[in-house]
């Protein structure tokens, strides 16, 4: 009976681990990632749209990354409906040595008469 257990288990392990990657591979938790200073910033945002969370591929984003004068950034990857690009902030922002200030700025736009009742963004580091 172990036996059957510790393979059960197993099995369900693995499939999250390979589930996960692909998710990861895909994208499916971003919308891009840009490589500043070495870390990987990644962007996420989800539209709202009530009755039909399907919806989301009826909007386009436009997503500006900012970023400390001089500091390096790349963008890596990007979803087929958002654009992403990269500008030199103010001097207010500095590269640190610990991290670097940076802003992520959204702009959403429903096509095709969408109308999306929520916008949802996130941005998170790695590295």
């Amino acid at each position: 009976m172990w036996r059957i257990k510790s393979l059960a288990i197993t099995v369900v392990l693995l499939g999250v681990l390979v589930f996960g990657a692909v998710a990861v591979h895909a994208g499916w938790y971003w919308n891009s990632a840009i490589n500043v200073e070495g870390v990987e910033v990644r962007t996420r945002w989800t539209v709202d749209n009530g009755a039909d969370p399907a919806a989301a591929d009826d909007y386009f984003a436009s997503i500006e990354l900012s970023v400390p004068k001089g500091a390096y950034a790349q963008v890596i990857e990007v979803a087929g409906n958002a654009e992403v690009s990269v500008t030199e902030a103010s001097p207010k922002y500095k590269c640190r040595a610990n991290g670097i200030d940076a802003q992520a700025q959204y702009v959403v736009i429903g096509l095709n008469g969408a109308d999306g009742e929520q916008v949802q963004v996130t941005v998170t580091a790695d590295g």
